[in-house]
């Protein structure tokens, strides 16, 4: 539930996305999510642009999202960086293999998510705490 006049975000880190990054709404330092971790951040009404960086970078490192907040309400957030599956040539003791990789295609994006997917994103990640 979330306190009077105020919305909850939950923000979350899909797996497999390596790097932390420190997440903002708006102008607002609200989290550092390390890789498969999740928080939650109490949000007053209004519009934000939802973004992170990525450790080790001065600006934003993903599109960023602008979300319009409304009070009493629950929204749920991940982000992950897009990747294309290749299959790689890698000499292994001595033996020829071939293993399959993944790579980053394009910059970290936020996506809306329902309920019942980011409980299972919650499941196997792990919960920090929002910056203060």
């Amino acid at each position: 539930m979330s306190p009077p006049g105020q919305a909850i975000a939950y923000l979350m880190r899909a797996p497999h996305d390596p790097g932390e990054v420190t997440v903002y709404l708006g102008d607002r330092q609200v989290a550092v999510l390390p890789a498969e971790t999740y928080t939650a951040v109490s949000v007053a009404p209004g519009s934000y642009e939802l973004k992170g960086v990525v450790a080790g970078q001065a600006q934003a490192s993903d599109s960023g999202l602008t979300v319009t907040f409304q009070a009493g309400e629950r929204r749920f957030f991940y982000t992950a960086v897009p990747s294309d599956s290749h299959v790689a040539f890698t000499p292994l003791l001595g033996a020829a293999t071939f293993l399959p990789m993944r790579s980053p295609v394009g910059p970290r994006t936020w996506q809306e998510c329902r309920e019942v997917d980011a409980q299972g994103l919650m499941s196997i990640g792990r919960l920090v705490l929002p910056a203060n």
